[in-house]
């Protein structure tokens, strides 16, 4: 099974970089605009790891 990737770069600030720490990405969706805006929608979710 093949996975779609798509790298981007994003400028956060200290407290969204916090927010988001140890979390993946769950779903996304991008919107473009007439204007040539495009808005990237992004859904995280937690990542829990099995302690050994």
């Amino acid at each position: 099974m093949t996975t779609k990737t798509t790298n981007i770069e994003v400028k956060v600030d200290e407290a969204l970089a916090s927010a988001i720490a140890d979390k993946a990405v769950k779903t996304w969706h991008a919107t473009s605009y007439s204007n040539g805006r495009k808005r990237v929608y992004v859904t995280f979710e937690e990542v829990k790891t099995v302690g050994a």
